[in-house]
């Protein structure tokens, strides 16, 4: 593996170990939504490394494709609370931590939701994965 594929793979918010699959499936979805987005590995690696989220037009798009990509957002731009669900437990987050980011991350746009979601993910079930 690549550093630059290591980085980009750290840089789409998912911190711990992947399996080797996962990292098969997460390869084509990150490299599409970077660039479509038009996000840098920098700038998504400083989103990862901010305690204070910052916000920007890039990161949202960002999010938002690597999300309905990955099958958390639906094409219509709707949190898939479901699949969330079924990701976060993978990942071994409780009950609570699930029903909390279900809840903070329903806003009023696809982008906000992404990027909420992406947030309150990151802040509390650092080893989640996008991909099954």
């Amino acid at each position: 593996m690549k550093l630059p594929f290591v980085i980009l793979l750290l840089s789409t918010c998912v911190l711990a170990a992947l399996s080797p699959e996962q990292i098969a499936k997460l390869e084509p979805i990150s490299k599409e939504c970077r660039t479509e987005s038009g996000m840098t590995a920098e700038e998504i690696t400083k989103f990862r490394n901010t305690p204070q989220f910052e916000d920007s037009p890039k990161l949202r798009k960002h999010a938002l494709c690597l999300y309905k990509k990955t099958g958390l957002i639906s094409e219509s731009g709707d949190m898939e609370s479901e699949v969330v669900k079924s990701r976060l437990q993978a990942a071994g987050a409780s009950a609570e931590t699930i029903a909390k980011i279900l809840n903070c991350a329903k806003k009023d746009t696809p982008e906000e939701t992404a990027f909420e979601l992406a947030k309150c993910i990151f802040k509390d079930v650092p080893n989640f994965s996008p991909v099954e």
